[in-house]
């Protein structure tokens, strides 16, 4: 995370992100854990400790090296996890009975080359 962005700095974005993954019902894209490494060209005292307590899990102060960013990952890595996958909401044209994440185009040539499975449910009653 970059400390020093325009119209919101990282110490913001992150505390942002951390209050968004407070409610992960409201948010569920913030529902794993989101690692984030602060990335900053100021090197001051303290800034270390203000980035931390705004949330962000490490700190590298710029230039960064290829050496540091290993680092991060291997030390970071291991505890990032994925996120649960979240079914697409059906698109505003689809029809009420359609609990499907793809087209009815391609429910439809599934259907026509034998393939079964589908869980779609259009009017015409056929899945």
């Amino acid at each position: 995370m970059d400390v020093m962005m325009p119209e919101m700095d990282g110490l913001e974005a992150t505390r942002a992100i951390r209050e968004r993954q407070k409610d992960g019902v409201a948010n569920p894209n913030y529902q794993s854990r989101i690692i984030i490494i602060a990335m900053t060209a100021q090197a001051m005292q303290g800034d270390r400790e203000k980035c931390l307590a705004a949330g962000m899990d490490d700190y590298l102060s710029k230039p960064i090296l290829p050496k540091d960013v290993r680092a991060m990952v291997e030390r970071w890595g291991a505890q990032a996890t994925p996120a649960a996958p979240v079914a697409p909401a059906p698109k505003a044209d689809a029809p009420a009975n359609y609990a499907g994440g793809h087209s009815q185009r391609a429910c439809a040539c599934a259907r026509a080359s034998g393939q079964s499975g589908c869980a779609c449910n259009y009017a015409d009653g056929q899945s």
